[in-house]
């Protein structure tokens, strides 16, 4: 197996041509940029501050998702129990609105708490420190409960009770 003169030729050019690159290979670099400018780089930070307001948005909407089907699954688990639980046929019969009303004023269900507001909803009602729902008064907001005053004494209410 012997090589004709053309296939030396071509061998040894790609050897000739590899190591004319490998000793002018920073020379090459500056020609290749020459003719090809590098790309603009553009600053990028309000798109980078938009994309991450965006984020936190997108974050706190599937968090109020969530919460409102929680606060839905509630209110359903509250008609049924009162309807189908807390009543004898005979008492339903009579005067249902006026009872589930009385029921509802010692009931208190936490759905949202905002402990930096001071703020929370209790019974569908947006709340801040010092105001009432159902006869009760919001004394204190904590990241997972909140603290209510009642005619009979004081009563933390939980999220997710």
């Amino acid at each position: 197996m012997f090589l004709n003169n053309i296939q030396i030729a071509k061998i040894l050019t790609l050897i000739l041509f590899s190591i004319i690159l490998l000793l002018h290979q920073n020379d090459f670099g500056y020609i290749i940029n020459y003719f090809t400018p590098p790309l603009q780089t553009e600053n990028n930070a309000p798109l980078a501050n938009t994309l991450l307001k965006y984020k936190q948005l997108e974050a706190e909407k599937y968090l109020y998702i969530e919460r409102k089907k929680v606060l839905k699954s509630r209110s359903d688990n509250y008609n049924w129990i009162v309807s189908n639980l807390l009543y004898t046929k005979a008492i339903k019969n009579k005067d249902k609105k006026t009872l589930s009303k009385s029921v509802r004023k010692e009931s208190w269900v936490l759905e949202i708490l905002y402990p930096k507001q001071k703020t929370a909803i209790i019974n569908s009602k947006i709340l801040k420190v010092g105001q009432y729902v159902n006869g009760a008064l919001l004394v204190k907001v904590e990241y997972d409960r909140a603290l209510l005053k009642t005619k009979k004494g004081q009563k933390w209410v939980y999220l997710f009770q």
